[in-house]
């Protein structure tokens, strides 16, 4: 949602390096002229006649502003923020960025009345799910219970979570493996894994054997690859490996059996609860935005954005 601040007032990395540069420029300019005056032995105008601490502070506070900024996005320390409105985000929505906020709703779809809503700071809703359905389902005090979230929710981790708490997501499953099937080749999903001895079996029925285990982002992961020997001679090869590649290999989440009830789930009821999630949650925005005219937050600050949401 626009917040009360343009886009313009975000210093990204890139702009604030422009802005290093700029004042850089400025300073050395300013100090050139001033060289050169000392040498012609011409006299400053009256208005310019400054000491030269006076003209240079406001330039060399604005320098070491600029560059303390640089120095935390480099470190990760902080993000690119507004200079109108310090709590405001840069956000991408369907192609155009603002600067504002973003602004999660849950939406009871028997009475259409909104349930919880929450104003967050992140550029997209993948760190959203779990929090909105607990939330959701705290305030209904329901035992169980059914959410829709578009594709943007996407995040296993959460939809394990989820499942562990009586709440049964919803949620569109990117195609990863698209680019692959359109190569014409083998993808993981045609490959089956094998519970009891903890394997997978190609479409040639070969087995990809536990490699070990890899730690990414927090998830582990199950290694598994086949054997060299054997994709050297198979008959499927090319349909399996691009030309360099020796063996298979892929990996498993630790959970992914939770990932594949949700896209199971998905394949039989899943279209049905899009359009319904699309009906639901996004006619509250559209009543705010089209019926009563609210295009943008008028207040300042996350505390204040969040009040005037409520």
């Amino acid at each position: 949602m626009q917040g009360n601040a343009s886009k313009g007032s975000i210093f990204t990395y890139d702009k604030l390096e422009k802005e290093a540069q700029k004042l850089d420029k400025a300073i050395e300019n300013y100090l050139s002229e001033l060289e050169q005056n000392d040498h012609s032995e011409t006299a400053l105008p009256a208005h310019e006649n400054k000491p030269l601490p006076e003209k240079l502070a406001p330039l060399k506070e604005r320098q070491a502003r600029c560059q303390e900024r640089l120095k935390k996005l480099e470190e990760g320390e902080a993000q690119p923020v507004s200079e109108t409105d310090p709590d405001a985000r840069l956000l991408n929505k369907r192609g155009q960025t603002l600067a504002g906020y973003n602004v999660q709703m849950a939406v009871d779809v028997k009475h259409k009345l909104i349930i919880h809503n929450e104003v967050v700071q992140d550029g997209n809703d993948t760190q959203q799910l779990e929090a909105m359905a607990l939330k959701a389902k705290e305030i209904l005090e329901a035992e169980t219970l059914t959410v829709n979230a578009d594709k943007g929710y996407e995040n296993h981790a959460h939809i394990k979570n989820c499942e562990e708490a009586g709440i049964t997501p919803y949620v569109p499953l990117a195609d990863k493996a698209a680019p692959i099937r359109a190569e014409g080749r083998f993808t993981h999903a045609e490959l089956t894994y094998d519970v009891t001895t903890d394997s997978y079996r190609c479409p040639a029925d070969k087995m990809l054997s536990r490699q070990g285990t890899q730690n990414k982002r927090g998830q582990k992961r199950g290694r598994y690859a086949s054997k060299a020997s054997e994709c050297e001679q198979c008959p499927l090869r090319q349909q399996c490996l691009p030309k360099k590649t020796p063996y298979r290999q892929l990996y498993r989440w630790e959970h992914q059996d939770v990932i594949d009830r949700h896209r199971a789930r998905m394949e039989q009821n899943g279209r049905e609860h899009m359009r319904r999630r699309a009906a639901t949650v996004e006619h509250p925005f559209g009543t705010m935005k089209v019926n009563m005219g609210w295009q943008h937050f008028l207040m300042r600050g996350l505390e204040k954005v969040q009040a005037e949401m409520n």
